[in-house]
């Protein structure tokens, strides 16, 4: 039988790191919903994060107008 691998569930620190920012920096931004919370822990795939981070307004294209 073969073994499923975990899935793996990024902490704020890491999505943090993924998106460029200091830690502190998350608590300005209106994060998605948690994929898991494990007690008070959100956790998020990166499929997650990379799709809010694409969608959200002014996510690195300031200056970036199309004419």
């Amino acid at each position: 039988m073969r073994q499923k691998k975990p899935k793996r569930y990024l902490s704020t620190v890491e999505v943090a790191e993924r998106l460029g920012v200091q830690r502190s920096t998350l608590g300005r931004y209106k994060l998605p919903t948690p994929d898991v919370m494990i007690g008070e822990t959100r956790g998020w795939t990166a499929e997650t994060i990379d799709a809010w981070n694409e969608a959200r307004p002014g996510s690195g294209r300031w200056g970036t107008a199309e004419k």
